[in-house]
């Protein structure tokens, strides 16, 4: 049970990590890369796009987090954090060669 429950924290890090550059290029109006557009995750996909995938990622994470009895004390919360880093620095490298407007 141990596996499956730090995968899912782990997801959950990665998760919450991606609502953070969508929903501020929404709510900033700039066009950013979705998986809605096409080809996925390439081209830039308008503002409310943008805050609406964040907006699913919120509800993925508090999904998993409900389920999930989250606390720090546990190994979970370290396994959170390092799915978050990773996604981050995941983001970083993808988004450096996005196409710029």
């Amino acid at each position: 049970m141990f596996v499956v429950n730090a995968i899912g924290w782990f997801m959950s890090g990665v998760f919450l990590v991606n609502v953070l550059p969508h929903l501020i290029r929404g709510i900033s109006g700039d066009r950013f890369p979705s998986p809605f557009s096409k080809p996925h995750g390439k081209k830039l996909s308008h503002p409310t796009l943008n805050v609406v995938w964040a907006f699913i990622n919120l509800s993925i994470f508090l999904t998993i987090f409900y389920f999930n009895h989250f606390s720090f004390t546990e190994i979970y919360g370290l396994v959170m954090l390092i799915g978050g880093f990773t996604m981050a620095i995941y983001l970083s490298r993808y988004f450096a060669e996005k196409d710029k407007e």
